[in-house]
């Protein structure tokens, strides 16, 4: 673990109060049912470097906590994806650390939605089966995965995206829907359905964005996988994967010469 990347990510939230203790410290909070399944997951103990630099309460309204691999944050070799999805507004702020395991799991999807639907108290994921086909599709080395929302607060939040990402440092950037689109292309409306409607989904990062980044990350395009978005197609969503994989063997390659 690279303990100092780690804190170094959660000092930059600090001042916010988006990832304040109080909203995770109930025995069924995702976060704490997800230690208690995964006690060895390396995101169990990582996740507590985090949140000790958190400010203990905050009224405000919070934000899904990014969720990471195992191996995200070791000095491997390995291709790292950020999934960058839309915002935050679940109620329940911790979510994506119940969900990415069961993303991850080779389960029927029937005995997979039984587990979701078992928590009455949470959100009910209902695109959770459009999402897992898209990961599926992608074949994601989720060790090397790091999911995090664009927008986590009203104002402000395309700073701290900013910062966020130089963080990480990720290889490529699979951004979810518009929002995260807005900030990387500096463009209001990316227009995402016509990116997508090509075979080709990979995009430019504008000059002005991650001003720090002397590398910056391959940027691909989706569509969010939502079961209201009538703009997800089959296809579209065929010229994102084949994207993605097109992206990941042009790296592996060029990291074997």
């Amino acid at each position: 673990m690279n303990k100092k990347v780690i804190t170094e990510l959660a000092q930059l939230f600090n001042s916010t109060g988006i990832y304040s203790k109080n909203r995770y410290i109930e025995n069924n909070s995702p976060l704490q049912v997800f230690k208690t399944k995964f006690p060895n997951d390396s995101y169990s103990y990582e996740i507590d470097t985090f949140l000790k630099c958190q400010p203990d309460f905050h009224l405000g309204f919070g934000a899904d906590l990014p969720w990471w691999g195992n191996r995200y944050f070791t000095s491997e070799n390995g291709i790292r994806t950020m999934i960058l999805s839309q915002d935050s507004r679940s109620p329940d702020g911790a979510s994506v650390t119940f969900y990415m395991p069961l993303l991850k799991e080779n389960k029927s999807l029937l005995e997979l939605r039984n587990e979701i639907n078992s928590n009455k108290s949470w959100d009910a994921f209902k695109s959770f089966e459009k999402i897992k086909n898209l990961f599926d599709r992608c074949k994601f080395n989720f060790d090397f995965v790091y999911v995090t929302d664009a927008q986590k607060m009203d104002k402000g939040w395309e700073e701290l995206l900013e910062h966020e990402i130089q963080i990480v440092k990720p290889d490529i950037i699979l951004c979810l829907g518009n929002k995260g689109l807005t900030y990387l292309m500096k463009k209001n409306n990316p227009k995402i359905t016509k990116i997508v409607d090509s075979e080709n989904t990979q995009l430019n990062i504008h000059s002005n964005a991650l001003p720090k980044m002397l590398s910056k990350p391959i940027l691909i395009a989706s569509l969010f996988p939502s079961t209201g978005n009538g703009h997800y197609t089959d296809k579209r969503e065929c010229n994102v994967v084949n994207t993605y994989l097109k992206v990941i063997k042009e790296l592996q390659n060029s990291r074997a010469k």
